[in-house]
This record gives C-alpha cells, sequence and structure tokens, in this order.
C-alpha cells in the first residue's frame, strides 16, 4: 500500500504571515521570508507525520494491490488513510487483462463523516476482479483536509508555531556542543491527535 500526495497544498493552518508574528519578525521584514516558509513546510510535515491527519487541504494518491476484503473473503470498504476525507476524485484499476479502467461513482458510497474516511461498495455491488500480484492494481484519488482554520486543531495550529519557533532559534543541529532535543510541548500537543491505524 502507498499514500502521497499529489500536487501542491491547498489552505495551510499557518502561513508565512502567521508564523512571523509567533516569531516578532516585522510583517514589511522580507529577507528572511525563504527561510521562514521552509520551517512552516517543515513544521507541517512533521506535524502530518506525527498526528496521521491531513493538517493541509491536499491531493493525495492512495494504491492498493487488489480491492479489500475481510477475513472471510467478503469485500470490505477501502479506508482512506488520511483524515479528514474531504471527497473522493477517482477510484482506477486494473483489470485482469492489466488495462486500466476507472470505477464508476454509482457503484460505490463515499463516508466523509468517518475517521478516517471509508468507501463502500453500493447495494448490489461488488469489487471488480484486478490484475494479480501488481503492487497498485488499485488507484484511489481523494481531497483531504480542512477548508478553514476553524477545521484545524488548535493543538496542531500550536505544535506547528512552536516547532517554527524551536527552527528559527535554532538554525544549527548543535548548539555549544548540545544536540537539541524535541519539544516536548509539542510532542505532547500531537500525541493527542494521533490517529490510530485502522487497517
Amino acid at each position: 500500500m502507498g499514500d502521497v500526495r499529489v500536487g501542491s497544498l491547498g489552505f495551510q493552518p499557518v502561513d508565512t504571515g502567521a508564523a512571523k508574528r509567533h516569531l516578532r519578525v516585522d510583517a514589511d521584514d522580507t529577507t528572511q521570508d525563504s527561510v521562514i516558509e521552509t520551517y512552516v513546510a517543515a513544521a507541517l510535515e512533521h506535524a502530518e507525520e506525527a498526528t496521521k491527519r491531513a493538517l493541509a487541504e491536499q491531493t493525495r494518491r492512495l494504491t492498493l494491490g487488489a480491492f479489500p476484503t475481510d477475513r472471510e473473503g467478503n469485500d470490505a470498504p477501502i479506508v482512506i488513510p488520511r483524515p479528514p476525507l474531504r471527497s473522493i476524485t477517482s477510484i482506477t484499476y486494473r483489470d485482469a487483462d492489466g488495462a486500466t479502467q476507472t470505477l464508476s461513482p454509482s457503484s460505490y458510497v463515499v463516508d466523509t463523516s468517518a475517521f478516517p474516511g471509508r468507501v463502500f461498495l453500493a447495494p448490489d455491488a461488488s469489487w471488480p476482479d484486478t490484475q494479480a500480484n501488481h503492487p497498485a492494481a488499485v488507484t484511489v484519488d481523494y481531497l483531504c483536509g480542512p477548508e478553514l482554520l476553524d477545521d484545524v486543531p488548535a493543538r496542531a495550529v500550536a505544535a506547528i508555531l512552536l516547532t517554527v519557533g524551536d527552527l528559527y532559534e535554532n538554525r544549527e543541529a548543535q548548539i555549544v556542543g548540545t544536540i537539541v532535543a524535541e519539544n516536548p510541548t509539542v510532542t505532547r500537543l500531537l500525541s493527542t491527535l494521533r490517529l490510530v491505524e485502522a487497517y
């Protein structure tokens, strides 16, 4: 199974302006914008990996070796790994002959209220057969992440800002021979948001 971001981010919970206010950098001072943007991107990546959530609006691509089944071999829902799920863009698959096919949206139902989101088969539908022994026989493109700042947990925003502050103040891996430890407050904030994988 693979799950990667496709394309650039949309809405982000912390932008350069918010980071500069947190760092007490004058809004008119653009000389440090590039490095601050890098720190914001790194802090966001860290927060997303720590929580297994999409904290910025993004399109992702999930690849599976086959459509899921339960322990008895019956068709099972597709679990979308990065919540919150907003919508499914497309589901494509390699059929038994290796040709790429697009699954009709009428054959599945998307549950965006679940956390993580899920894709269920429509009544009387079944997952099609796929090419055997292919690591990416099924591809699901989906939109996830928040639309507004109010959709982002305040703990996540605080953790991102604190991480940006640490990176800004400690620009080297070592200071006076001491390795900078991870901020324990950031760890606590993000640990309470970590999603337990449901696979």
